[in-house]
């Protein structure tokens, strides 16, 4: 995933989550679950962010004398590390929760040896942590554009267009949030961005192209979302064209590329794409395809003189979960299955 974010900062926000959602026996495998003489505990199967801005381990702890409400001191040594949280209260205790060392639990189960102090008395344990993979999800702000489905091409214009301003406008009120949660607004398609510029004042090109540089606006090079499977050689080199004039006007390259609700894409895309300079691509096929269920989310290269990196969604009816990755290499027919 990291050549992925090289090619283009698709995300405006990465946050670290647990795989309790998979499956309950996944999550019951990643819960542990415990009491000591003062207290009780439960290793949580999610990480949060630490005060140092890495992800540490969420421990739950209650307090067995539910009458007690004064300062808590937690110390905790795990993997070598040693680390003393105070919780002023016991309410702020069971509502923060203790977060471990970095890097605990993440590649294999280990166990931390817990002190809790309060009310002058120290309650100690030995608690196992489970082994729980760390997920960075990446979020894609996005419109989606389908031209005629949702809506007459005039008004999609005029609803995209809009989107490209309040997109700027949440971007720059966002700049004083951390990085990572500052809002980028991805116009999803060429055709939008042809369009708002062609209408555009020249302030307004100004501002835009500002914001690009900014990394405000991210910009894919795909014309819209089509069946490419139907497209001729000449179509599929013609599908990359508006690009090039957004980047003369941004001074920005265009490195990926989109296809949103279509059944995948004509292998003969991947050389177009990378004649434009294009080495990423992000598909959100629709969930009828046939190619999902081809390649079943696995990872796999496709050998060549041209190189595309392909990152595949899958969509399930909570929205577009499960960030997969394909590697493609182009030239001849053989690819081998990474997973």
């Amino acid at each position: 995933m990291s050549q992925m974010l090289k090619l283009k900062k698709l995300c405006f926000a990465a946050l670290i989550i647990g795989c309790s959602g998979c499956s309950s026996r996944t999550a019951s495998a990643q819960l542990a679950v415990g009491e000591a003489e003062g207290f009780a505990w439960r290793v949580e199967p999610s990480y949060r962010y630490r005060k140092d801005g890495q992800a540490g381990r969420a421990v739950s702890l209650r307090l067995k004398d539910m009458a007690y409400h004064g300062p808590i001191s937690v110390t905790v040594m795990c993997n070598r590390v040693s680390e003393t949280t105070l919780f002023r209260t016991s309410d702020t205790l069971y509502r923060s929760g203790l977060l471990l060392p970095a890097g605990a639990g993440v590649d294999s189960a280990t166990k931390m040896d817990l002190a809790v102090n309060y009310g002058e008395k120290t309650y100690t344990a030995t608690i196992p942590v489970p082994r729980m993979k760390q997920w960075t999800v990446y979020i894609y702000p996005h419109s989606h554009l389908d031209i005629g489905y949702t809506a007459l091409p005039e008004a999609v214009k005029k609803l995209q267009s809009r989107n490209i301003d309040v997109g700027m406008d949440l971007a720059e009120r966002t700049q004083h949030y951390p990085e990572g949660a500052r809002f980028v607004w991805n116009p999803e398609a060429t055709w939008i961005v042809s369009n708002y510029l062609r209408d555009a004042t020249t302030e307004k090109k100004k501002r835009f192209a500002a914001a690009v540089k900014k990394g405000w606006i991210q910009i894919d090079a795909g014309h819209s979302n089509i069946n490419t499977s139907t497209c001729s050689d000449e179509e599929l080199l013609q599908f990359f064209n508006n690009s090039k004039s957004i980047e003369h006007l941004t001074g920005v390259p265009i490195r990926t590329m989109v296809q949103m609700d279509v059944p995948g894409a004509a292998w003969g895309l991947v050389a177009a794409a990378a004649q434009y300079g294009v080495h990423g691509m992000i598909s959100f096929p629709n969930h009828f395809t046939g190619w999902r269920q081809m390649v079943k989310q696995k990872c796999f290269f496709y050998r060549g003189f041209l190189t595309v990196l392909v990152t595949r969604l899958k969509e399930t009816n909570m929205g577009w979960q499960n960030c997969k990755l394909i590697l493609i290499h182009t030239t001849g027919c053989k690819h081998k299955r990474l997973l």
